[in-house]
């Protein structure tokens, strides 16, 4: 007679309860409506081969695509004005209001577990990162959707884990000043 399999985990990932929160304004969350985790891609070394002709070897370098979220405006438009901000920070037309220091810092997307249970969320951490575009955010009498803009974000690297267990490090990339 076969054994039944049964699964361990019941329930199926879904991309309906995400928060963003960004290491440089910590006390500001940003409701994800939509996101995509980045592409990681490395390249190839050819490698000559007297027989085979060529042969490959990956790098030792992987690149990250930037990181783009959709998100919900607060009613003060408090996080929009922060990344804002932060965006505007390195590039302040009075020199004199410039920041001098680093403008990269870690952020963390947080996948809300299906069961309500915090130890089984996941968590995407962006290690130095910055905004690089803010989206338009559009005005509409006969709409009453809440308000959504977008932001991009460029990553050095990425790594992922559970809530409740120490996070898988990726050592890709190359490390920044801590942030």
């Amino acid at each position: 007679m076969s054994e039944i399999i049964k699964p361990k985990k019941y329930n199926t990932a879904r991309a309906t309860n995400y928060v963003l929160n960004l290491g440089k304004i910590p006390d500001v969350e940003f409701w994800v409506q939509t996101c995509n985790i980045p592409t990681i891609s490395t390249n190839e070394i050819t490698i000559g081969h007297p027989v085979h002709g060529q042969t490959y070897i990956p790098s030792s370098t992987a690149v990250f695509s930037p990181f783009v979220v959709t998100f919900l405006v607060d009613e003060d438009y408090h996080n929009y004005i922060q990344l804002m901000s932060l965006l505007l920070a390195p590039s302040n037309p009075d020199v004199r209001e410039r920041n001098s220091g680093s403008n990269k810092f870690t952020g963390s997307l947080h996948i809300l577990s299906n069961n309500k249970n915090p130890n089984d969320d996941v968590i995407f951490t962006f290690h130095g990162m910055f905004p690089t575009l803010i989206g338009e955010i559009g005005f509409n009498n006969e709409n009453p959707e809440p308000v959504v803009t977008d932001v991009t974000f460029q990553i050095d690297y990425m790594t992922v884990g559970h809530a409740g267990t120490r996070a898988i490090k990726n050592d890709v990339g190359p490390l920044t000043d801590g942030s």
